[in-house]
């Protein structure tokens, strides 16, 4: 049995003839959460990404879409002004880590997954969890439940990366029924589409 990664790639090269040459990592994030296909965006490869914080970055929602200004002086432009993009280094990512990346993305651009998120968080301020807490102010907490739901989706090499085991995940969310529902729901959406009868109804209206 192929890996999520492997079964990515396949799809990435599978796109990789195509005239636009960002098809390919779209194809790869799109066969990783199909609903994604409905977003607007820019995926594309620049090592110089990793001269910042990381070696990824997305411009999206309240973040500047034009250049990203590092504390350690370092300016990343994006390729396309104004536009959603997803900018990666080739040499230190895979096709995971720029799928979980596009979480961003979904966040800004689909309501259905907002709403949905919007009942995550609302069980995540329920728990004890420490990854959920952070500092304690708002915007920590928004980046603790990111960095939990990217832990609770990864498929990759857990031990090439920073996530917790999943075991942990799955023992949180035992202990925690409505935020392992409200979890359930988010990945069903992304990953196939699929939403419980009037879960995101005033999404809909929008």
């Amino acid at each position: 049995m192929p890996t999520i990664e492997q079964e990515m790639r396949q799809s990435r090269k599978a796109a990789s003839d195509i005239t636009d040459p960002e098809a390919g990592y779209r194809r790869a994030v799109e066969s990783r959460f199909p609903v994604m296909k409905q977003y607007k965006y820019h995926v594309y490869p620049d090592r110089n990404v990793s001269k910042g914080v990381g070696h990824i970055e997305t411009f999206a929602g309240d973040w500047p879409k034009d250049t990203v200004h590092y504390g350690n002086g370092f300016n990343l432009k994006n390729r396309y002004p104004g536009e959603t993009s997803i900018v990666f280094n080739p040499d230190q990512v895979t096709d995971e880590d720029i799928a979980l990346d596009a979480l961003h993305i979904a966040r800004e651009q689909d309501p259905v997954y907002r709403e949905l998120l919007q009942k995550y968080e609302a069980e995540a301020k329920k728990t004890d969890y420490g990854d959920f807490r952070g500092d304690g102010d708002e915007e920590d907490f928004h980046n603790g439940v990111d960095g939990v739901l990217r832990g609770s989706m990864y498929r990759g090499d857990r031990a090439k990366a920073r996530y917790a085991p999943a075991e942990e995940y799955e023992e949180l969310y035992k202990r925690y029924p409505d935020l392992g529902k409200a979890y359930g729901n988010l990945k069903a959406y992304l990953e196939g589409g699929y939403i419980e009868p009037a879960t995101v109804t005033a999404a809909k209206k929008r």
